[in-house]
């Protein structure tokens, strides 16, 4: 009786939490993580491409450990993958 009543309540939690996930301000949310991205991208910030969280100019290294340095030798290997892959299917 008792394992009935906790996986009732389990999935009734889960329901909940499933119901609750795309509601129009989690959606106003995401728009406003938009907002705040581009608002950092202008004012010189940089996006880390290990982690992928938004970082202003002066924040030198992230919390995953990746440093601003590193994250633009990053993202020029990967330019430079693209260039190639562009120029093979040419």
């Amino acid at each position: 009786m008792r394992r009935a009543l906790w996986t009732f309540l389990l999935y009734f939690f889960i329901i909940l939490i499933k119901l609750d996930y795309d509601t129009p301000l989690k959606r106003q949310q995401n728009k406003s993580d938009t907002a705040y991205e581009n608002y950092i991208i202008d004012n010189k910030g940089w996006k880390c491409s290990k982690c992928g969280r938004m970082n202003a100019d002066y924040t030198g290294t992230y919390g995953c450990g990746l440093t601003k340095d590193e994250n633009l030798e990053e993202l020029d290997k990967k330019e430079k993958e693209i260039i190639e892959i562009k120029n093979r299917k040419a």
